[in-house]
């Protein structure tokens, strides 16, 4: 799957003549469409397994709306970006099902609150998030993405007042408790600790990976080599 957005890009600038930069252009659209078709699938799937999923896609977009304008913290390929995010974002809609039936009213208030206030410092200050994977390249385009952050957490804390507000039913709680799960998630990895966490997670996985490649070498070593001290029939050669 990584290598498919280049394919495509290759196989269209073959066959529309395109230039260097129009490839690239083009990758990149691949890329963001793909990788995030593949997410909201992998994502809507294990919700919908864990029994959470409207909770899950609230979570979801929220995290998605936001980080196309705050940046933040990356996984070091697109695949393991869609690992972390099938396993992490599924279980943390689930504990917002499961403790949704707790919050009575005043703590519901408190905690909205508290997340509004909280995202809109820290989008404030520290977003965007500068990666390689999305550069910033100016000083307007830095406000113009800092104002589209703080604008959406506006619009966040505005449809969980009116879900409060007009529809206050345990459905509403649940969503309101998912957007603001969504909310922290994202302006959590703007942080550095954030940052340095979904790192160390991205290690994690990797080395993981890494260890079962291995394993499987060491598999295939050992079929060979019982192969080659264990001949069949027909001078050493096995069909």
């Amino acid at each position: 799957m990584p290598d498919l957005p280049r394919y495509i890009a290759r196989y269209l600038r073959e066959k529309l003549e395109l230039t260097a930069e129009q490839e690239e252009v083009v990758l990149y659209s691949l890329e963001v469409f793909i990788y995030t078709g593949f997410a909201f699938l992998g994502i809507g799937l294990a919700g919908w397994l864990l029994g959470c999923l409207p909770a899950t896609l609230l979570v979801a977009l929220t995290i998605f709306v936001l980080r196309c304008f705050s940046g933040g913290a990356h996984s070091e390929s697109p695949f393991g970006c869609i690992i972390l995010s099938v396993l992490l974002i599924p279980l943390t809609a689930k504990f917002v099902v499961l403790s949704a039936p707790f919050f009575s009213l005043p703590f519901l208030l408190i905690l909205l609150s508290f997340v509004s206030l909280l995202s809109f410092f820290l989008v404030w200050r520290l977003a965007p998030v500068d990666t390689p994977a999305k550069p910033v390249f100016s000083e307007s385009h830095r406000r113009q993405l800092r104002s589209l952050s703080v604008a959406t957490v506006g619009l966040v804390f505005l449809i969980q007042g009116g879900l409060l507000y007009f529809y206050p039913s345990p459905a509403a709680v649940m969503a309101i408790l998912a957007l603001a799960a969504g909310l922290l998630w994202q302006v959590f990895s703007l942080t550095g600790p954030g940052q340095r966490f979904f790192a160390v997670l991205d290690k994690l996985k990797s080395t993981g990976l890494k260890k079962e490649v291995k394993e499987n070498e060491k598999d295939l070593l050992r079929n060979v080599d019982g192969l080659v001290q264990h001949p069949g029939p027909g001078g050493g050669r096995n069909y």
